[in-house]
């Protein structure tokens, strides 16, 4: 009879260990996240942040630049500085060195200083002047400036990719090719650099490059600094990928491309070049998920408590980091399902992190199509802004 009695007290206690352990572990997550909606009335192609100030740019039907302010601390829009940051003839505004920045349709920058704009002149102008250009939003990208290096990439999706670190002493460019460069952190063992390709169901790398001086010197015609970047561009590119490919090569698989399919040449090379490039001490391959079942993709990089984070998706969305060669994973975010698979620009800054985040289809939300995100990392809290364009 006493036995009949302990077994219900029992569950009943079991029962109050699993609340209390998974209240406990709800609480040990080191993130919170929070959802808005913004609502826009023009088609939303990127987002910035300015101090407190979330910039959202677009066009309208007529493909006419239009942006709007949006006070992150009030969550509502702000005319205010909306008026004070207008101007006649803009071609978009961008976050440079934490200062803000506009072109106009003349190609001339402006820097926003003492609550007005002042005209500015920088060795970057016409990068960023070919960058800000619709055309070119998703191929050339922005990754990271030092005292020592500008770091760009250039993504022709499946075709290709790599990343280019302009050194500013001398002048020359190196290259690390790698499809699908979106990010790279300054760390004490050197550039991280993230990279990710939304083709298939997804392929990432994630790679440490020690000495970028010991890359790939590139010709002069790939500095995009000063070399115009267009459809010719595109050739010279893929030109010098095949060649770094081809030079790796042992004479005997070299001399065989004469009598070899061409395209299974160039794949051959392609594995040849980068079982070289992983067993080259510069460059540490901390993952890369080619030829792997699993497959993911990842939206950028953050810091966090000295150690670098990765926003990884596939069907929710994941915190991981490295560990012993493998992610692993810190938090989970099961309710968000919804997530474009395209990151456009990240910005970091020490307490502030910002991912710009869009795809072509989008998903329907409430009777809205969402094709644009804002994903922003304050502190522990990670903020989604689901910006959508209503009439």
């Amino acid at each position: 009879m006493k036995t009949i009695f302990l077994i219900p007290l029992l569950l009943i206690f079991s029962a109050c260990c699993l609340q209390k352990t998974a209240r406990r572990s709800n609480n040990d997550a080191p993130f919170t996240f929070e959802k808005r909606t913004i609502h826009v009335n023009f088609h939303p192609h990127n987002s910035i942040r300015y101090k407190d100030y979330l910039i959202i740019q677009g066009v309208d039907d007529r493909e006419a630049f239009c942006f709007k302010v949006y006070d992150l601390k009030t969550g509502k829009a702000d005319t205010t500085f909306y008026r004070q940051i207008a101007l006649d003839s803009i071609h978009g505004f961008m976050i440079r060195n934490e200062r803000l920045m506009a072109c106009s349709t003349s190609e001339k920058w402006k820097v926003w200083n003492k609550n007005r704009w002042q005209v500015t002149q920088s060795y970057s102008d016409f990068f960023f002047t070919q960058q800000i250009k619709q055309e070119y939003a998703q191929v050339l990208k922005f990754l990271h400036e030092d005292a020592t290096y500008f770091v760009y990439g250039v993504s022709l999706g499946e075709f290709g990719g790599a990343a280019f670190f302009y050194h500013k002493p001398s002048g020359k460019t190196y290259s690390f090719q790698k499809d699908a460069p979106i990010d790279v952190l300054k760390t004490k063992e050197g550039y991280e650099l993230t990279n990710s390709l939304p083709h298939g169901s997804g392929f990432v790398s994630l790679v440490t490059i020690h000495d970028p001086l010991k890359l790939e010197l590139v010709p002069e015609k790939l500095n995009f600094l000063k070399h115009e970047f267009g459809k010719e561009a595109f050739r010279l590119i893929y030109d010098f990928w095949k060649l770094n490919e081809q030079r790796n090569l042992s004479f005997r698989l070299f001399f065989k491309q004469f009598s070899m399919d061409e395209l299974a040449f160039e794949s051959e090379a392609y594995e040849q070049y980068h079982s070289l490039m992983k067993h080259d001490p510069n460059i540490d391959f901390k993952l890369d998920t080619i030829g792997m079942n699993n497959l993911f993709l990842c939206h950028g990089s953050f810091d966090f408590k000295g150690t670098t984070t990765y926003l990884i998706q596939d069907s929710i969305l994941y915190l991981e980091q490295m560990e012993k060669g493998k992610l692993k994973r810190i938090q989970c975010f099961p309710e968000q399902r919804e997530l474009p698979y395209f990151t456009s620009t990240i910005e970091h800054k020490k307490g502030h992190n910002s991912y710009s985040l869009w795809f072509n289809r989008g998903y329907e939300d409430h009777g809205l199509t969402v094709r644009y995100v804002w994903l922003s990392i304050s502190g522990t809290t990670i903020y989604r802004y689901n910006i959508v364009y209503a009439d």
